[in-house]
């Protein structure tokens, strides 16, 4: 088998999809917000999980939520899904101080 060779198996269409994830993965200001989400979610309908879903015939749960940390992302779920993606991002650094390089 050549290393240009796809041998990941596709993801059947109406699969289960949960996407987690900080405001990186939920997308806030991109326009439309997400319909009967959380307003202070910042969830778009715009986000990567809303595209891939769409692209790909997948039923999308999002549970994205701005301000999530990787301890909130990693937390048990009840979700049973063919295909789960977690977006996590520098908001665990910045609760530590670590990030205050920034502007200084």
């Amino acid at each position: 088998m050549s290393a240009d060779q796809d041998t990941t198996t596709p993801i059947p269409k109406g699969s289960r999809y949960v996407a987690m994830g900080s405001s990186f993965a939920a997308g806030p200001g991109i326009t439309p917000r997400a319909s009967a989400s959380p307003r202070r979610a910042g969830r778009s309908a715009g986000n990567y999980a809303h595209l891939v879903a769409r692209a790909r015939g997948l039923e999308l749960r999002d549970v994205t939520y701005s301000g999530a940390t990787t301890s909130d992302i990693l937390r048990p779920s009840a979700a049973v899904a063919e295909l789960v993606l977690a977006t996590l991002t520098g908001r665990d650094t910045e609760r530590r101080g670590e990030s205050g390089r920034r502007g200084s």
